[in-house]
């Protein structure tokens, strides 16, 4: 156990964690190492010192300290429930639950405990046993409408729509200007297909937020029988994926992701060992740098173009690339002064609807034979031409219809065969790569994209 803490350690104690509430961390660091040569066992200080040092980003040393002092004293439940925070940030999962379960041994009614707990299983794709302790959280702190709205995003994973709708109404009462909830509701009334009950939702969120991009773009994706936009908003392209930028990536595991893989190996194919890092490369949508292992081996040099800033960052941190661009991409082919031998677009042109700009502009900055390389998603339509963007009455994923093209409810575009090939070819392109794959899931199901290259024509 702790030892007894004099008058004066414990006055010294209570300003260090005053300054530490305040976020003074350098002062009550040295206060709190102070506590500690007076009282060398004193847990608060020890363990609080362990919290001081993760929050300077040293993971290894804090979770030594707290560790030190759940040592001298196991019944610390705030104490165990840090370690557990900081073990899951350091993906140590395992250690984390052991953390968590013991923690809630000694104090099994802290909500926030059970709510860590259950991240650690959403993060292990143990989701069944992450609801679990989300309800348990929700059963302790029926009032805290954060809890249900992570209910509720944990039921959706699980397919239990109706219970998840269940939550996120709970959220919304407690909160009506709660945001979260109104986007997990929409997200699965679309998934229900229930679009009007959708844009009742984003029309909430419109009334809360008018500007906010990503209510906008599913508000129009929910309205059936209207023209769709072009594209996709810049602003909601690089707000959706500054969202997901520092957990992308073990996302994209979850939905078997491989259309960068299934791409390299098109890539693979067609460029000649001669060629092989004498290329001129761009990375249309680069994202966090999935691609870029991928292309290194081809380029002399190598750019990658992305909206998000956050997406931007994380392949910064990859040290692959040459040059990184904040940029929409047809935007950045239009006044780029630069030319290609290879381009790759990698689920990226699936927020674009209409091509046909964007294979111009990447036929003006490829070089001659140059080589473009790119996924989508697939729309199926009657072959004829006169019906080329009019959805199969069986095919899923209804939204609204351009032509050639269907912005569906999944909020990505999808596209047939006929019209990208005819786009193609009055840019200047000739195709000589276009085959069907499972690029992804959508939920419990898998969905068929398109995986083109197409090599500009010679100059005449």
């Amino acid at each position: 156990m702790a030892s007894e803490v004099s008058g004066e350690t414990n006055d010294l104690l209570n300003e260090a964690i005053r300054l530490h509430h305040e976020g003074e961390l350098t002062k009550s660091e040295r206060l709190y190492k102070e506590v500690l040569e007076r009282e060398p066992e004193q847990t608060v200080a020890m363990q609080l010192l362990g919290v001081i040092a993760a929050q300077f980003g040293n993971l290894e040393l804090a979770i030594r300290r707290v560790r030190q002092s759940i040592t001298i004293d196991p019944n610390q439940p705030g104490a165990l429930n840090n370690l557990g925070n900081m073990l899951a940030e350091a993906e140590r999962y395992d250690e984390a639950i052991d953390a968590y379960e013991r923690s809630i041994h000694f104090e099994p009614t802290d909500p926030h405990v059970h709510l860590h707990l259950g991240h650690v299983y959403g993060y292990q794709d143990r989701h069944l046993e992450a609801v679990a302790a989300y309800k348990r959280a929700t059963e302790l702190e029926p009032r805290d409408a954060a809890l249900w709205n992570t209910l509720g995003w944990a039921l959706d994973k699980i397919g239990q729509l109706d219970d998840a709708i269940a939550a996120f109404e709970r959220a919304m009462e407690l909160d009506a200007n709660y945001i979260s909830p109104k986007d997990g509701m929409g997200k699965v009334f679309r998934q229900m297909g229930r679009l009007e009950d959708a844009l009742a939702i984003y029309q909430q969120w419109l009334a809360i937020e008018p500007d906010n991009p990503i209510a906008q773009h599913f508000a129009l994706v929910c309205r059936p029988g209207e023209a769709p936009p072009d594209r996709a908003s810049s602003s909601y392209v690089k707000q959706t994926f500054d969202v997901f930028a520092e957990r992308f990536e073990s996302l994209l595991t979850n939905l078997d992701y491989r259309a960068p893989e299934l791409l390299a190996n098109i890539i693979e194919n067609l460029v000649a060992d001669d060629d092989r890092g004498k290329l001129n490369v761009v990375d249309l949508g680069c994202g966090t740098g999935l691609c870029a292992s991928y292309l290194r081996k081809y380029a002399d040099h190598l750019v990658g173009v992305d909206l998000s800033p956050g997406m931007l960052a994380r392949a910064q941190q990859k040290e692959q690339y040459d040059e990184l661009i904040e940029s929409e991409l047809t935007e950045y082919l239009d006044a780029c002064d630069e030319t290609f031998d290879l381009m790759i677009s990698a689920d990226t042109l699936i927020y674009i609807g209409d091509l046909r700009s964007t294979f111009d502009a990447a036929a003006r900055t490829l070089r001659p034979s140059g080589t473009l390389v790119f996924s989508l998603e697939k729309l199926s339509c009657d072959p004829a031409p006169k019906s080329c963007g009019s959805p199969d009455d069986n095919a899923p994923n209804h939204g609204l219809v351009g032509d050639g093209y269907q912005l569906g409810t999944s909020g990505r575009y999808q596209h047939t065969e006929a019209c990208v090939r005819s786009w193609l070819e009055q840019s200047g392109f000739s195709t000589t790569v276009f085959t069907e794959a499972e690029v992804r899931k959508e939920g419990h199901e898998s969905v068929t994209g398109f995986l083109v290259a197409a090599h500009r024509h010679e100059a005449s």
